[in-house]
């Protein structure tokens, strides 16, 4: 006859449980979540355009959402088309992050190349880009400034959304486009700008 041996209960059972319960705790959630990318208005006739908005290596559109990672807006990148007739010096792009508010949303701004009749100064490159040429931009070089702020911490992850603005770019002959209008320097106040009244089709030069 065969004797079958009462089931024992491993005593370290209960320890393996807990231990498993304590790492469901810790372990941060950085699983993929759903995040979006929104378009700041900008006006009419923007003498650029965005070409191939990526997530890594993923298509993506703004204001869709799309699944992604705990920091994930440093893998933005996407390309800039001159899509006016002059060659264009600088563009000004804005980042705003409405889910990191301290009290107000937190925002990183950038100049690409040099800035025209202002007193800002920065140190980058020139630029020069022609008509219909094509300048790649990665957003990881405003990741790296922002990353460690005290507020973004925080609240990294729950960052679901990210505005992004490209609202001014200055040209090589001295004018400057912003938010829809022409400006051209004021010759009378340095730093001063002066619209740029547009003709219409049959008023005379």
């Amino acid at each position: 006859m065969i004797m079958l041996k009462p089931y024992v209960k491993p005593a370290n059972c209960k320890f393996y449980a807990s231990l498993l319960l304590l790492m469901l705790i810790v372990v941060p959630t950085t699983f993929a979540q759903t995040r979006i990318l929104k378009r700041e208005v900008v006006g009419s006739n923007a003498p650029y355009s965005i070409l191939s908005l990526k997530y890594k290596d993923k298509q993506i559109e703004f204001d869709k959402p799309f699944e992604a990672d705990m920091d994930w807006w440093k893998d933005i990148n996407f390309s800039i088309k001159n899509t006016s007739q002059k060659r264009i010096v600088c563009i000004y792009m804005r980042l705003v992050f409405p889910d990191v508010a301290i009290p107000y949303p937190l925002s990183e701004e950038k100049f690409i190349g040099q800035p025209t009749n202002t007193k800002i100064r920065v140190e980058n490159p020139a630029l020069l880009l022609q008509p219909n040429e094509v300048l790649a931009i990665s957003l990881e070089p405003q990741y790296e400034k922002v990353k460690d702020i005290e507020a973004y911490q925080n609240l990294r992850n729950n960052v679901q959304t990210v505005r992004l603005g490209i609202t001014r770019v200055y040209f090589e002959d001295g004018t400057m486009w912003d938010l829809g209008e022409t400006y051209r320097p004021n010759p009378d106040v340095a730093g001063r700008w002066l619209k740029v009244e547009q003709r219409s089709a049959n008023q005379p030069e």
